[in-house]
């Protein structure tokens, strides 16, 4: 059904014709006037026009059709109205009466007349239609508005026309004040739209040639087409209709005419327009090669490649910045020999100095031989005569290279073509600053997914789980200032059965600090298995660690033993940031600080010598603190340290807490500080507290003491 109805327009118009048809032959054989017969054949002819709207509409399809194809459509439309005319005045005779409108006054009147009626609406109208796209190109917010307004007052005035059975010219006497008023304001509308014509600005000169040539033809065909073709033929058919036609033509004729006279006027200045069409064309397709290629080296030579095409010179080349930042280097070249882009001059001589390398501005030279100053450049290439150079800038106003020109022809060069390769410079410029920054990006998305990896591993060195001793808690924070930091903290067993720990710090951060941390597990791990002591164990990893670490490196660490039957700590200090020692009997904050050296600071002796062990004895509420300088060195936006004073405070204010409130409060405390401000180094804490213990408890903690010491001293 659907399709039905688009297709009845072939079965609607053609019956249309056919009905008109006979009742024109009727009038004629007839010479009576029936008034009714007339009216509907009016009303009929009003179809005939608005179906021949609605299929030219519909099938008459120019909208994704160029410039050129659509003025090659109006041509050949005109043209085939000509060839029918032409062909039926040799094939018919037709006779009109003298009166307006006129009248048939034979067979072949009534015929000639048909086949015009028919073919002219759809011309005109596809015409119109043709128009309306080339008005409609580049458009202007009032630009529909007066089409339609067009639209409107042709229909009124060709109403007029018809009611008041006037004739059909652009001589104003004897016509009614209606119909001079409509159309003065239909004409207003013409004019108007018929200098929205700015697709023959974009043509280019050739064609703009071209279509003035065959404007010439296009504008005598349509002067005569109404006169010619239409007038008489088309009035005698129906007046209404040949109105419409007679607008729709003067609206034709008047557009071609403007579209002719600016052709005309844009004639002279084509060859510069096209020029600078070029240019912008060239560098909008340079700019977009270049963006879409991301490797510096290849960006470098389709640089100076696609400048070479552009200029359309001899030798084109590219020097860049070198990398330590001394001077410049060229990268690449283009119709240069290796001796010559190896012993260019261009650094050396003063003017091109000063001017590209100091000013940072364009050089054009048009004949590099009426110039004794440039007789270095002359004899370094003997067929240089034009010299074109602009600096490549970057967003931060670097100089990043210079980007030459040369021609073997004098005054090659111009004013444009220095503004074009100013123009490629800069892109060249952004599109080789978004290449390096792409490389450093990709460098460093490497470098993070690595780290990313690494710090994993990391993680794996430190407890996964904290050790459960009856009448002690632990707790443990440590947070990275970078992907892979330098602190570590762990837990083991000595051979005894006493719990061991060991928190340390490495100086420096990032991977090399990691991979210190990593052997100095391995050693702690490894000597834990025979050491119970805490002194012979950290000067037996200085030993092995001293060889392996550069001597700017150093780690500063706690080796603590923790005897749960009697409840005693004792540790010695390697470098390392004091101990906090809350004893809830009395409310008194002890600082353990005991002498020692860093580890990997000294062979052995020396550390040996300073290296002293501390003890005390916990009882229940106790707790300690042991913490990395990362926690006391924390700075704020206002670049004030956390210092030792605010954590000493914290102490007493978590006493009674649990030791993972406790470990909340102090990380409360550092978030609050720190103001959303990131860490600047490593930090890492270790809170224990010690709590009552049941009877049957703590015979089971001497049992198993016992039990280890005797394992311990039958396998020593």
């Amino acid at each position: 059904m659907k399709r039905l109805s688009q297709h009845i327009i072939f079965v609607f118009l053609p019956l249309i014709v056919f009905v008109v048809f006979f009742i024109d032959l009727v009038f004629l054989y007839s010479q009576i006037t029936i008034t009714t017969l007339r009216i509907f054949r009016e009303i009929l002819l009003v179809g005939l026009l608005a179906g021949s709207w609605f299929f030219v509409q519909r099938y008459f399809r120019v909208e994704k059709l160029t410039i050129p194809q659509k003025l090659g459509r109006l041509t050949a439309l005109l043209t085939l109205n000509y060839l029918v005319v032409l062909f039926l005045d040799g094939l018919l005779d037709p006779a009109y009466s003298d009166s307006f409108p006129p009248e048939y006054q034979n067979v072949a009147a009534v015929l000639f007349a048909t086949i015009i009626g028919v073919l002219a609406p759809p011309t005109l109208i596809a015409s119109l239609k043709i128009l309306q796209e080339l008005i409609f190109y580049r458009q202007k917010s009032t630009t529909r508005r007066y089409f339609q307004l067009f639209l409107l007052f042709t229909g009124l005035t060709s109403l007029s026309l018809y009611f008041t059975q006037q004739p059909l010219h652009l001589s104003f006497s004897g016509t009614s004040a209606q119909n001079t008023i409509l159309f003065l304001i239909t004409l207003f509308f013409m004019v108007q739209l018929s200098f929205h014509n700015d697709w023959i600005v974009y043509l280019p000169r050739k064609i703009k040639w071209l279509y003035f040539a065959i404007g010439i033809v296009l504008l005598s065909e349509i002067y005569s087409l109404f006169d010619v073709v239409y007038r008489t033929h088309l009035t005698a058919y129906s007046l209404f209709i040949a109105s419409v036609s007679f607008m729709l033509y003067l609206f034709l004729l008047i557009y071609a005419t403007v579209a002719i006279l600016k052709l005309f006027i844009y004639l002279p200045t084509a060859k510069a327009f096209d020029r600078k069409i070029r240019e912008v064309n060239s560098l909008n397709r340079l700019a977009r090669t270049l963006n879409t290629e991301l490797e510096p080296e290849k960006l470098i030579r389709m640089i100076t490649r696609l400048s070479r095409e552009v200029l359309e010179c001899d030798s084109t080349w590219l020097e860049m910045r070198q990398e330590d930042g001394q001077g410049f280097k060229i990268v690449h070249w283009e119709n240069l020999s290796e001796a010559q882009a190896a012993n260019s001059p261009f650094q050396r001589h003063p003017v091109l100095v000063r001017h590209l390398y100091h000013q940072k501005q364009p050089v054009l030279i048009p004949d590099l031989h009426k110039h004794k100053d440039y007789a270095p450049l002359v004899a370094w290439k003997k067929e240089a005569r034009s010299l074109l150079a602009v600096p490549l800038i970057s967003n931060r106003d670097q100089l990043m290279g210079v980007l030459y020109a040369l021609s073997h022809t004098a005054y090659a060069f111009d004013n444009e073509d220095l503004s074009l390769l100013e123009g490629f410079a800069h892109q060249a410029a952004i599109a080789l600053e978004n290449a390096q920054l792409v490389e450093k990006s990709i460098f460093r998305e490497r470098i993070e997914q690595e780290l990313k990896v690494a710090r994993e591993v990391q993680l794996k060195l430190l407890p996964q789980q904290l050790p459960g001793l009856p009448g002690l808690e632990i707790a443990a924070l440590s947070l990275a200032a970078y992907e892979v930091g330098g602190d570590y903290y762990d837990f083991f067993t000595y051979p005894d059965g006493a719990l061991g720990l060991v928190i340390g710090d490495v100086s420096g951060k990032g991977t090399s600090a990691a991979f210190y941390v990593a052997e100095f597990k391995g050693v702690i791990q490894t000597l834990a298995r025979v050491e119970n002591d805490p002194c012979q164990l950290a000067c037996q990893a200085n030993r092995i660690m001293y060889p392996n670490m550069e001597r700017k490196a150093f780690i500063s660490a706690i080796v603590g033993r923790y005897e749960a039957e009697n409840g005693k700590f004792s540790f010695v200090r390697a470098g390392h940031t004091p101990v906090l020692h809350w004893r809830a009997a009395d409310h008194h904050l002890a600082v353990l600080q005991p002498p020692g050296l860093g580890i990997g600071l000294e062979a052995g002796p020396l550390f040996e010598k300073y290296i002293a062990r501390c003890t005390v004895r916990l009882a229940p509420g106790d707790l300690l603190l042991l913490y990395t300088d990362g926690l006391t060195e924390l700075r704020n936006q206002n670049e004030e340290e956390f210092g030792d004073q605010r954590l000493q405070e914290i102490l007493p204010a978590v006493s009674g807490k649990s030791v993972e409130e406790a470990k909340e409060t102090i990380f409360d405390q550092i978030t609050e500080f720190l103001q959303r401000r990131a860490l600047l180094d490593d930090l890492t804490l270790i809170l224990i507290q010690k709590t009552e213990v049941s009877q049957s408890q703590e015979e089971g903690l001497l049992s198993a003491a016992v039990q280890m010491q005797n394992k311990a001293r039958d396998n020593p």
